[in-house]
């Protein structure tokens, strides 16, 4: 069966959110490790003809871009010419390149006081209706700067669903913040006009507090897909909190991949999209290689791990020590 595809793009480091769960390398937001914008045309062109190969049209039908961080909207990033390159120019030299694929942008949001950032989305969803570009949302208690966490989910959801019809929001928590989370998401979702009973999400969430869910709300006019999970710690200046220890269940990327690429800002590559990834173990560093040529050697790696999984029937007591195993298996090669 055919699925589509996806090409990850690390754009920055940056972030404002001084989240101290994040799982990419904590030092290097506060240095702003940015893309290359010069190298990026010469990257899609050959993703474009990744997209034209036998490999490719034999496993998907479709793809589409996604563009992270850190914090996709602080990319900033002067190229060659002495111009200063922000999003809305990466997204137009991907349109430029790979014409009517579509992109998806990875926030963790912004304040309603950041004027100037607030002006690059507007221009965004003008310059690029939806579908052309998605935009999703990641919000937490963890992240610490700017306005209240309810004003920041109402004034991002609100942006959202201005420029699409559904919008998905992807939310983690511990023990010691998850009734706080869920009163958070009910109000600013009750402002939103979505049907939300007082309690309804901590009772929903209460009773499996370790495993991730997808929870659809609809409105009069549009959908939002609330993805939420427990947190776990990613370094050791997260481990002061107290999480649940969420099972080992079936994991899709072992399973399915080689349905994806994770590119970081020096565009070397990360196995895996997941939040549970260990930072501690650098990306993968390979030599003037075209896309299909990392592709293969990806789906090679995953499939040496995966039979490895099959022959040793290795068992883990919970998702984060598989992940962390996964991550040094796949991108150290042992």
């Amino acid at each position: 069966m055919q699925k589509s595809f996806c090409f990850i793009l690390g754009l920055t480091s940056a972030c404002d959110k001084k989240c101290v769960l994040c799982c990419n390398n904590y030092d290097e937001i506060y240095k702003n490790v940015a893309l290359d914008f010069d190298r990026l045309g010469s990257k899609l062109r050959d993703m474009k003809t990744f997209c034209t190969s036998e490999p490719f049209k034999n496993r998907f039908n479709s793809v589409y871009i996604m563009l992270t961080g850190g914090e996709a909207f602080l990319y900033q990033q002067v190229d060659q010419a002495g111009e200063t390159k922000n999003l809305l120019d990466v997204i137009g030299a991907i349109q430029a390149e790979i014409p009517n694929v579509r992109i998806v942008v990875k926030t963790g949001g912004f304040f309603a006081h950041h004027q100037k950032v607030a002006q690059l989305w507007d221009r965004i969803s003008r310059d690029y209706p939806y579908p052309a570009v998605e935009f999703r949302l990641g919000f937490n208690l963890y992240q610490k700067q700017g306005q209240s966490a309810e004003e920041r989910l109402i004034d991002m959801t609100q942006r959202m669903l201005a420029h699409q019809k559904m919008a998905i929001l992807d939310t983690i928590y511990d023990k010691n913040n998850l009734q706080r989370t869920a009163e958070t998401l009910e109000k600013g979702l009750q402002q939103l006009d979505f049907c939300v009973g007082q309690n309804a999400l901590i009772s929903l969430i209460r009773k499996s507090p370790e495993e991730h869910k997808r929870i659809n709300m609809t409105n009069k006019m549009h959908k939002i897909f609330l993805d939420v999970g427990p947190a776990y710690a990613p370094n050791s200046a997260s481990a002061v909190y107290d999480y649940f220890e969420e099972a080992p269940n079936p994991c899709p990327t072992i399973e399915e991949y080689p349905n994806y690429l994770y590119y970081d800002t020096a565009l070397n590559l990360v196995h895996c999209n997941d939040s549970y990834v260990d930072a501690r173990i650098p990306p993968i560093r390979l030599s003037a290689n075209t896309v299909l040529e990392e592709w293969l050697f990806m789906k090679e790696r995953f499939e040496r791990l995966k039979q490895f999984l099959l022959t040793t029937q290795k068992q883990f007591k919970t998702r984060k020590e598989r992940c962390f195993f996964c991550t040094k298996y796949v991108m150290s090669g042992d």
